[in-house]
C-alpha cells in the first residue's frame, strides 16, 4: 500500500513540474496565472488539480510554493485573490456565489479580458484557496 501511495504522490510531482512549477515566478513579478485542465467528463482533471490530503495536486502543490515564497519576502506588499468559474455551454458562472453568478467575459483597456462580475475572493495560505476550491466544485454543474 505504501508504494502505491508513493507512485500516486510521485506522480502529482511530475505533473506539477512539467505542467505548473514554472507559473510561481511568473506570479511572484505580478503576472496573473491559470492552471487549465482540458479532457473528458471522469477523466481525473480535478483529482490532478486538487488531489487528496496524501497526494496533493498541482494547485495545491504550487500553492504551497507560492505562499512559501511570499512569506520569505521582505516589505510584501499586496493581496491574493482567487476567482473560481465554470464555462459550460458558452456560459460563465461564478462558483464563489451561492447563486452562481452568470458573468460576462470583456475587454478592460488596462487589464485586458476581464470577467465581468466575479468576485474576487482574498485569501492568505494554500489551505483557504483549497477550501474555496472545494466549495466552488460543489456548486459545478452536473448533468
Amino acid at each position: 500500500m505504501k508504494r502505491r501511495i508513493e507512485r500516486a504522490r510521485n506522480a502529482q510531482n511530475d505533473v506539477h513540474r512539467e505542467s505548473a512549477a514554472h507559473v510561481v515566478p511568473g506570479v511572484l513579478k505580478g503576472m496573473n496565472a491559470t492552471v487549465f485542465a482540458y479532457g473528458a467528463t471522469g477523466s481525473g482533471k480535478t483529482h490532478t488539480l486538487l488531489g487528496t490530503k496524501g497526494t496533493p495536486g498541482v494547485m495545491f502543490t504550487s500553492l504551497r510554493e507560492l505562499f512559501a515564497r511570499l512569506d520569505a519576502l521582505e516589505g510584501r506588499v499586496g493581496d491574493i485573490t482567487l476567482s473560481y468559474t465554470e464555462v459550460y455551454n458558452e456560459v460563465i458562472r461564478d462558483l464563489l456565489t451561492e447563486d452562481r453568478n452568470v458573468c460576462d467575459l470583456r475587454e478592460d483597456p488596462v487589464r485586458g479580458p476581464v470577467i465581468a462580475g466575479v468576485e474576487e475572493t482574498p485569501v492568505s495560505s494554500a489551505e483557504e484557496v483549497v477550501e474555496q476550491l472545494h466549495i466552488g466544485n460543489a456548486r459545478r454543474t452536473v448533468e
